[in-house]
């Protein structure tokens, strides 16, 4: 949490704040609470800030709020760190709750309260533990005696330890039984004035039910005091505590979901005292910004200011479902502002289970998902309230703009169309909508549609790392029984080398294609028992091939590209292509492959001065993998602060230097093969952590901030491999070393960084990791030009021309 210092769910004044000056934001931070006489949170390291407040500042209220937060944490044996909030009240008459030493001083009215939940808390049903404080006469705590009760969770439990340690009616955290409140009203004899702190902490966390119960025991007591502040928007019982209100003669004012009682004069006095001394700790700028914050606060707190506000008319609610998921909805937006994209997640998925066609959270998921790079997420939870409402403009121009994103022009100029049909003169749709139009022209300029007599088959032929498939197959043990089709669906779906990517690609683009793993035995071993067919090895591929009749055989590795292989197949097929990205294997017949492309532009020049039909065509990312991956963290949370997979052997050469050189300079942590083949005393192999291979990959670099690259030898001073692309793709921020053709790939400094030896890499670790919001924003910049222009979808439209031309 930092030092932010926030109020309640409906209150957000002091949110504005969190950006200003150390000085002035510890000043406005403590007035605004003190003007806002609600509940002050306080999280973790912003406690011990809040002590250090110029003494002369708090000096008129020193009975009000004085926190020792370390002696908190020493009196519950906290572990230091442990992320904790305690809700202080300011409302009415206050309860000191402070330090002296190592002591802790509460009023009597409290430690009686902790007596009365000694006694009437029901031990096994709350769990979590409390605290059994015992006193003298004076109130200065004797004894405070940890109570270990099982099944703590500290998640949970940090809301007790705030009622604990509070005024005595904050009993949020105990088992919510209307019989208790009843009994602690009667017994602590306190009106409803003193239920906001119980009240606000219920709504915080979402315990609607439980507020209503509250709500319910405060319309029967006879107490002439009412709250100042409410949030009442969420209860099918708050009309009737409104009609109290009424019948009470106070008149009620709402300012979004915020009721309170007219007449807020001291509040008044309050901020304007607050300002002008604020004013006097502050610059004139900062005095502006000060009165700026301050005044809109008090506007949407005072009601004569009418232009803010506005009456509150009585109302039932028909929908406690859509009022509880729009809580949640609005406290997953705060979560999103302030950068927490889990807690956003987990927020706005909750409300979808309580209302599945809130067509708000539909919108507002999708666009998480979509900034974090969860392309395929996106779509379907915007497709998704597209079905629930398919006129909403906000769901309307994000989906469009993903679907158009991601090369799905089709799908997006049907979604235009539909809406225009009610609001035709919609300016940014109308625009967006021409816009898809031209690249849907664009695109079918480059690539026609293919007739049927067209339409093309590939087959691609795929050679997996057996150290891949060895793993696979010994995680899933009985997978070498299942019939053909499950075990290449088992295997696709670890997203290892090319996987099913340029097949589906080339289906997109409008051809048919399908894969073989022709070195997977058990994998083949099935396809041959389905079949009837009694060879073995790679006579089984030729087989394959052989029935299927393919217009293009296409080789992902040139290792099977033998003349002997391509005498066997030519027969079957019309065209022979190959694809090459590493040193040519000394046992491929290159001029009998009628198309070979490559990511290496040397490469190409090479083979077509040879007389070889050569394609210059850089790697890329699929999409899709981003939808498999696990729950996402933001940039700042990822787990991993520098990484590198990949081979990591003596055979890579000077990139295997190079990562030994990196390693010895700053911490960075490894995985891939080819460790064992390093000296003992490596510093890769201190900090390697073994291979990862397909999804594990992925999920690696989606938890890392910096992916170092370097490039095999072969590549000289092109940059062509796929960890480029897959970094990016993932969102971690690139580091690579400098190429010629680098910056036709990515914009050196704005999408990826580059470096030229082992010290300035290091350099760059260090200077991105100490500047976290520089380094997202590279590494957003680079997501976004790999899933724009270097996708899997774009290239195959190239490869499904080329193809194409050669074939009619």
């Amino acid at each position: 949490m930092g030092d932010k210092i926030m109020p309640d769910a409906k209150v957000s004044i002091l949110i504005a704040i969190e950006n200003r000056p150390q000085k002035l934001r510890k000043t406005l931070q403590y007035y605004a609470a003190v003007a806002f006489r609600g509940t002050l949170v306080i999280c973790d390291s912003s406690a011990p800030e809040l002590c250090d407040i110029n003494q002369q500042i708090i000096q008129s209220y020193r009975d009000v709020l004085k926190i020792a937060y370390r002696s908190l944490l020493n009196c519950m044996d906290f572990e230091h760190g442990e992320q904790m909030t305690l809700l202080m009240s300011m409302i009415t008459t206050p309860y000191a709750v402070y330090s002296n030493d190592n002591e802790i001083v509460v009023p009597n009215a409290l430690i009686k309260c902790c007596g009365f939940l000694e006694s009437h808390m029901d031990y096994s049903a709350a769990g979590g533990s409390i605290i059994h404080m015992r006193s003298n006469s004076d109130g200065r705590i004797k004894k405070a005696r940890y109570l270990h009760l099982p099944n703590l969770d500290h998640e949970d439990a940090f809301g007790r330890w705030a009622s604990y340690l509070q005024r005595p009616y904050a009993l949020t955290g105990l088992v919510f039984r209307t019989a208790l409140w009843r009994q602690a009203l009667q017994d602590i004899k306190f009106g409803p004035n003193d239920c906001l702190v119980p009240s606000a902490m219920l709504l915080l966390h979402g315990k609607i039910k439980e507020l209503e119960c509250l709500y319910l025991i405060l319309l029967q007591d006879d107490e002439e005091h009412v709250a100042p502040l409410f949030c009442l928007e969420h209860s099918r019982h708050m009309p009737l505590y409104l009609k109290a209100l009424k019948e009470k003669g106070v008149p009620v004012f709402m300012k979004q979901g915020v009721v309170s009682p007219a007449g807020q004069e001291s509040i008044e006095r309050e901020l304007a005292c607050a300002m002008e001394k604020a004013s006097q700790a502050a610059d004139e700028d900062e005095y502006r910004q000060s009165e700026n914050i301050l005044s809109s606060f008090l506007h949407r707190s005072n009601p004569f200011y009418s232009d803010f506000m506005q009456v509150y008319s009585l109302f039932a609610l028909d929908n406690c479902a859509v009022e509880e998921a729009a809580l949640l909805n609005q406290q997953g937006e705060e979560f999103f502002n302030n950068g927490d994209m889990a807690g956003a997640l987990e927020k706005f998925n909750s409300a979808l289970i309580v209302a599945p066609d809130f067509i708000t959270t539909y919108n507002n998921l999708g666009v998480v998902y979509w900034q974090t790079g969860q392309i395929q997420k996106s779509i379907d939870c915007l497709t998704r309230g597209f079905a629930v409402d398919a006129y909403n403009r906000d769901l309307v121009i994000n989906l469009g703009n993903i679907l158009t994103e991601t090369g799905q022009f089709y799908e997006a100029k049907n979604l235009y169309e539909l809406y225009l049909t009610r609001y035709s003169d919609d300016r940014i749709i109308l625009d967006a909508y021409s816009s898809v139009i031209r690249k849907i022209n664009i695109s079918t300029a480059a690539v026609p549609d293919l007739s049927e007599k067209e339409r093309g088959f590939c087959l691609f032929i795929n050679v997996y790392y057996q150290a891949f498939m060895i793993e696979h197959y010994r995680r899933h043990p009985q997978l070498a029984r299942d019939n053909y089709q499950k075990q290449k669906e088992s295997l696709h779906g670890r997203c290892f080398g090319d996987c099913d990517f340029y097949s589906e690609g080339l289906k997109a683009a409008g051809w048919d294609a399908e894969d073989l793993i022709i070195n997977c035995w058990p994998l083949q071993k099935a396809w041959a028992i389905e079949n009837n067919y009694d060879g073995e090895g790679f006579s089984i591929a030729v087989e394959q091939i052989r029935r299927a009749k393919p217009d293009v055989i296409y080789l992902q590795d040139l290792s099977v590209a033998t003349k002997e292989f391509i005498s066997i197949v030519r027969p079957y097929t019309k065209l022979i292509v190959g694809q090459i990205a590493s040193p040519v294997p000394p046992q491929a017949s290159l001029l009998d492959i009628d198309i070979i492309f490559s990511s290496f532009p040397h490469f190409v020049e090479r083979f077509r001065k040879a007389g070889i039909n050569a394609y210059y065509q850089p790697l890329s990312f699929e999409p899709r993998v981003l939808g498999r991956l696990n729950a996402y963290v933001s940039f700042n949370e990822r787990k991993y602060a520098a990484t590198f997979v990949g081979g990591v052997s003596m055979a890579h050469g000077k990139g295997t230097q190079f990562l030994e050189q990196l390693a010895h300079l700053v911490p960075i942590d490894f995985w891939g093969y080819g460790a064992e083949s390093l000296p003992a005393d490596s510093p890769i192999r201190r900090q390697h952590h073994g291979e990862a291979w397909g999804l594990d990959m992925f999920e690696i670099l989606s938890q890392s901030r910096i992916a170092v690259n370097r490039h095999i030898d072969v590549s000289e001073n092109y940059a062509n491999n796929m960890r480029l692309f897959e970094a990016t793709g993932c969102g971690a921020l690139l580091v690579t070393e400098y190429k010629d053709n680098l910056n036709e790939l990515f914009e050196i400094g704005k999408e990826v960084v580059a470096y030229r030896s082992p010290e300035e890499c290091a350099d760059l670790i260090r200077y991105y990791l100490a500047n976290p919001h520089e380094a997202e924003g590279i590494a957003k910049a680079g997501q976004k030009r790999t899933l724009d222009e270097h996708c899997i979808a774009k290239r195959m439209k190239q490869t499904a021309h080329i193809l194409k031309s050669r074939l009619y």
